[in-house]
């Protein structure tokens, strides 16, 4: 029992334990499957989609079939847009195929991204059933046997899409809803749709499709019936592909290149899917008539009706060459993207669509006819093309996008020809957005609108121009029986269009021809060139934009909502007409012909460019501009006030242009005038250039250019460029320039006339005889072509002169010398300064000895001295001379501080007044000086030093007068300086006499500032400021007689003489311009006051002893050409 028991216990406690691990393996179930994401699945038509994305399943990757699979980190993650383009996808298959909606029998199809590989690419594996010899994939035998095949991993099949990477980033996949033809890269709908075809047995796994394959071709009775020929060529590994150009499911590359623009399946593809057996798809829904064989017969009728709603279906669709088809029954393809025609890799075809017959396409995004690939058709639409659906489109003409690889393209390049060669309309179109569509693949020549015409919806263009030219679309040609546009004229066509012209960025790529009759253009035009030909007539009620304009004779454009031209040319031949709200032309050329007619209602404003004037331009309004930068030449006639920024070239060589209102040119303006020899009376409009003007004319500057033909041109000759009837304003001369050899052409004007004076040509840099005059010639014969109205205004009253004598007096006038005479004035008043010292010291000196008897001390004294002084200098064969006086005090104070030594301060102050007569010029100085000095005499030789500095202030005038200038300009400016004095002397007594050799040194550095003067307009200087050092010895004797009276009176007689000579360069330059400061600059010498001078003095004293000494001198300092004479008196008092 014992054994029993414990087996029992036992038993209950291993239940226990296995109790206990299932529940914790049972949580650790519920746990795991908690944790892991299933997939995406959703119903999409009669299939059941699997999308598997990174994270699915708990990140163990995606099981691919077969043994593959495609590992976590290189899955991506679906997007909602990306599903639901894949999801449509399965819709297109089940729309075409019948089916019905998914139940538990449906295809499983499991879909995911592989986003490891650089290139792009998709591939579709099915799982397969065998039943017998019959091999099908799970797809095909669910659809069509309503079997339920063994699944792998629970689907019946994967696609697996790889975007590729650029840059190591991965490329998005284009999302949108597929059309007709390629609109974006990578389309994932096209391309599931392409795999999915695979999987429904477009593939050598599965026996239906090869037991429809003889060799390489599809020869099934629907392929051979849609095809023709033997049937559809296959192509690609296991022919599980077509070998059509441009297919979905194609492997072939025309031109050597991989291009797919056919992104649902073309008719060739879904008659090989008929004929395996998919008995709902029924090929008549899909489309009407095809052809892909070449044609044999000259000329066909495609009589095969064709309606239907299915997207994507097409009515006529043509891959084939050398056809010449006329389509005489309706199409009518309602669907999604259905087309009512298609061409595609055709070439050298016809196709007419008759009169009466309708091509109807007004489904959302549908097509009225397309060509998609192909060269040199031609096509004639006599009957009606609707596409009114969202989106429709009339005509189109367009390659589109690769769906293999956006940056591999065919275009029109490859067939060496335009896809459409001639687009000849005499029925309707109507498209709610673009009637006609050229994109930037296609080059398309000519499409010609004829009678019987009418279009709604726009025009649109990109087209490809390249080696091949842009389309031109032509009105009012003449249809022959055919249909075909003629050359000839129709001049009773009358068209209206309310659409617009236009291209991707505005301008449509496309040109404009009327030939006959009338046009006339409602909506927005945005185009190349447009010509209007002769006895046609173009009219645009909306904004018209043209590169180019050309209006051949007896045609007419009207342009009532205005123009701009901006780069391009517009030209209106002899007996053409244009008229324009507004005539805007930023750049380019417009050329009016003799017999051309401009009419703008309001402004004609030409910004730049060139306006050429043969024959009429009228302003309704009276506004016409030409703008700095543009041009106006010609002869003709402009009929309006006219406003020149710009430039006005009359003539189209010596000719005249007239302007029938008011002139006015402003300071930008500018005159190109062209002249000959014409004696001693030119003739306006024959020997220059003219401008006629019945109104007033008002020229506010501006500039001249005279373009001289060679020859002999006579000396006061007067040649008018401008003539106004209603009288001239000149506000400011223009600035003239020319070519006219040994002659310059002098501005002229009077009340009605402006023209130029011939005169002959100065040459300034060797006219001048002195320095002053060639420094000025030089720097005037530099700046002489500025067109700066001062320097001009000069020029212009230097070369009236008539003798070189009568020039160099004017410019002496203009050099302004003054301000380098200057500086000499003022160093020898400061020198004086020092003389007056240095004789107030000795004379007080000697006077207080006199005065003294042996025990008196020596006292301090202040002095006042009070002078006057006169001054000539000579003309220097350079300068001007000068006249100047001198008025002033000075003053000091001495402190004594023994017997022999004392010191003290001193200053003057005063004012000067130069002036010369020829030429005139006058300055006014005030100026203070204050200084120090020490003094020692012992008894026997007498020693003094001295310093200090001054402060000018200056207010100059010149006077200018020549020719047809008359001012005086003005300066006022400052100045400064410092000095030393040294003086050394020795006294010898005999008697009453005192004798004193005296030798002294003065440095005086001198800075007279800059200036501008002002009120002489054309002749103010600018004059640098200036710097003038001077260093000068003196050696000469004091001489006096002592004559003491009484005990407390003495007086005193003084003979002085020195030589003074001047170490340092002298006369000083200034630097003076016309133009401004930091500009070029002529120097100008002062007038030279000579380096040597003679001083001669004599005085006499008369001191009362501690009280007081008064003073009486006269001095004359003089050399060849410098005279001066100064008279002081001064007291002195002692303490």
């Amino acid at each position: 029992m014992l054994k029993i028991r414990r087996v029992i216990q036992s038993v209950q406690q291993n239940y226990q334990r296995f109790v206990l691990t299932l529940v914790v393996c049972f949580a650790v179930a519920i746990t795991a499957s908690q944790s892991l994401q299933a997939q995406t699945t959703v119903t999409a038509g009669g299939f059941q989609v699997q999308f598997w994305s990174q994270g699915d399943n708990g990140g163990s990757g995606a099981n691919t079939l077969g043994g593959t699979s495609v590992a976590d980190v290189d899955l991506g993650t679906w997007s909602a847009t990306e599903q639901a383009a894949v999801v449509r996808s399965f819709e297109y298959w089940s729309n075409r195929l019948n089916l019905p909606a998914a139940g538990a029998g449906a295809p499983v199809i499991r879909v995911l991204k592989d986003e490891s590989a650089t290139a792009f690419n998709a591939n579709a594996s099915s799982v397969l059933s065998t039943t017998g010899a019959v091999t099908t994939t799970n797809t095909y035998n669910r659809l069509i046997n309503s079997a339920t095949p063994t699944q792998e991993d629970g689907v019946d099949g994967r696609i697996v899409f790889s975007p590729g990477r650029t840059g190591g980033v991965v490329n998005p996949w284009g999302i949108n809803r597929i059309q007709q033809i390629g609109t974006e890269a990578q389309p994932i709908e096209a391309v599931s749709v392409h795999e999915i075809g695979h999987l429904l047995g477009f593939t050598p796994n599965n026996t239906p499709f090869t037991d429809n394959i003889t060799g390489t071709t599809a020869t099934g009775a629907n392929a051979v019936a849609v095809f023709g020929g033997t049937g559809v060529p296959l192509g690609g590994v296991g022919l599980a592909h077509t070998d059509i150009p441009f297919h979905n499911l194609t492997r072939s590359d025309p031109f050597g290149i991989g291009f797919r623009n056919i992104l649902s399946f073309a008719p060739a593809e879904l008659a090989v899917l008929r004929d395996m057996g998919y008995g709902g798809l029924v090929l008549g829904n899909e489309f009407g008539r095809t052809d892909y064989q070449d044609a044999v017969n000259a000329t066909d009728n495609n009589a095969t009706v064709f309606n239907s709603a299915a997207d994507y279906g097409i009515g006529y669709f043509l891959q084939a060459d050398n056809f010449n088809i006329t389509q005489t029954v309706d199409l009518t393809a309602s669907g999604f993207a259905g087309t009512g025609i298609r061409l595609s890799d055709a070439v050298d075809n016809i196709i007419t669509i008759a009169n009466g017959v309708t091509v109807a396409t007004n489904g959302e995004q549908g097509i009225g006819f397309l060509a998609g690939s192909g060269g040199n058709n031609r096509i004639v639409h006599q009957g009606v093309l609707n596409a009114n659906g969202v989106g429709g489109r009339g005509f189109v003409f367009d390659f589109g996008v690769n769906m293999l690889d956006p940056t591999v393209q065919i275009n029109s390049v490859q067939y060496g020809t335009p896809i459409i060669d001639t687009l000849d309309i005499s029925g309707t179109i109507s498209a709610s957005t673009n009637a006609i569509h050229i994109g930037s693949s296609a080059a398309v020549s000519e499409i010609n609108v004829m009678a019987g015409a009418s279009i709604t919806g726009n025009i649109f263009s990109d087209a490809l121009v390249g080696a091949f030219v842009a389309p031109v679309l032509t009105f009012g040609k003449t249809a022959d029986a055919n249909g075909f546009a003629t050359a000839a004229a129709d001049n009773a066509f009358n068209f209206t269009y309310a659409g617009n012209i236009f291209g991707t960025n505005s301008q449509a790529v496309l040109d404009l021809d009327t030939f006959g009759g009338t046009t006339t253009l409602n909506g927005t035009v945005d185009v190349q060139d447009v010509r209007v030909r002769t006895g046609s007539t173009l009219i645009s009620n909306n904004t018209f934009d043209a590169d180019n304009l050309t209006v051949n004779n007896t045609g007419s454009l009207q342009l009532n909502n205005g123009f701009t031209l901006d780069g391009g040319a517009t030209q209106i031949d002899n007996g053409g007409l244009l008229t324009s709200l507004d005539y805007t032309m930023v750049t380019g050329t417009t050329n009016i012909d003799a017999g051309g007619l401009m009419t703008v209602t309001n402004l004609i404003d030409v910004q730049g460019g060139t306006f050429t004037l043969n024959g009429i331009a009228n302003s309704v309004s009276n506004s016409f501009t030409i703008g700095n930068g543009a041009q106006l030449g010609g002869t003709g006639n402009a009929q309006s006030n006219l406003t020149l920024n710009g430039t006005i070239a009359p003539g189209n060589s010596i000719g005249t242009i007239t302007v029938t209102g008011d002139f006015n040119s402003s300071q930008t303006g500018s005159f190109e005038i062209e002249a000959q020899p014409g004696g001693a009376n030119p003739i306006p409009g024959t020997d220059v250039d003219l401008i006629t003007v019945t109104g007033t004319a008002v020229v506010n500057g501006g500039t001249v250019n005279i373009t001289a033909v060679p020859g002999v041109y006579q000396t006061d000759s007067i040649y008018r460029f401008l003539q106004a009837a209603g009288g001239l304003t000149v506000t400011e001369l223009p600035f003239y320039t020319d070519d006219i050899a040994g002659f310059r052409a002098l501005p002229f004007f009077d009340g009605n006339d402006l023209g130029f004076l011939i005169r002959p040509d100065i040459s300034y840099s060797t006219i001048g005889q002195t320095y002053n005059q060639r420094s000025f010639g030089n720097y005037f014969g530099v700046v002489q072509t500025n067109p700066n109205p001062q320097i001009q205004t000069i020029r212009n009253a230097l070369d009236l002169l008539s003798t070189n004598s009568e020039v160099l007096d004017a410019i002496d006038q203009l050099t302004g010398d003054i301000y380098a005479s200057l500086p000499s004035i003022g160093i020898q008043n400061t020198s004086n300064v020092f003389r007056m010292l240095s004789r107030q010291q000795n004379n007080t000196n000697d006077l207080s000895f006199s005065t003294r008897s042996s025990d008196q001390k020596l006292s301090n004294n202040g002095w006042v001295i009070g002078s006057g002084l006169g001054s000539e200098v000579d003309f220097d064969g350079n300068a001007a001379g000068l006249d100047y006086s001198y008025g002033g005090t000075h003053f000091g104070v001495t402190n004594q501080l023994d017997d022999q030594l004392r010191t003290g301060f001193f200053g003057s102050y005063g004012q000067t007044s130069a002036n010369s007569t020829t030429p005139y010029q006058s300055a006014r100085v005030d100026e203070l000086f204050v200084g120090g000095f020490v003094y020692h005499h012992d008894g026997f030789s007498f020693f003094q030093i001295a310093g200090g500095y001054g402060y000018n202030q200056y207010k100059t005038s010149r006077r200018v007068n020549f020719s047809t200038v008359s001012e005086t300009a003005n300066g006022d400016f400052t100045g400064q300086q410092g000095a030393l004095f040294v003086e050394k002397g020795y006294e010898f007594r005999r008697g009453t006499l005192r004798f004193q050799p005296v030798g002294s040194l003065q440095y005086i550095n001198y800075n007279q500032g800059r200036l501008s003067e002002k009120n002489g307009n054309a002749t103010n200087l600018y004059v640098a400021s200036l710097s003038a050092d001077s260093f000068r010895s003196s050696l000469g004797f004091n001489l006096s007689n002592d004559l003491p009276f009484g005990s407390s009176w003495a007086t005193a007689t003084h003979l002085r003489g020195s030589w003074q000579h001047e170490y340092l360069d002298s006369p000083y330059r200034s630097f003076n311009t016309l133009t401004g400061e930091n500009n070029l600059t002529f120097g100008v010498k002062g007038v030279d006051f000579g380096r040597d001078w003679v001083n001669l003095g004599s005085g006499v004293s008369i001191a009362k002893s501690d009280t007081f000494v008064l003073q009486l001198n006269y001095n004359t300092q003089i050399n060849d050409r410098f005279v001066s004479h100064t008279g002081s008196g001064s007291l002195t008092m002692l303490w």
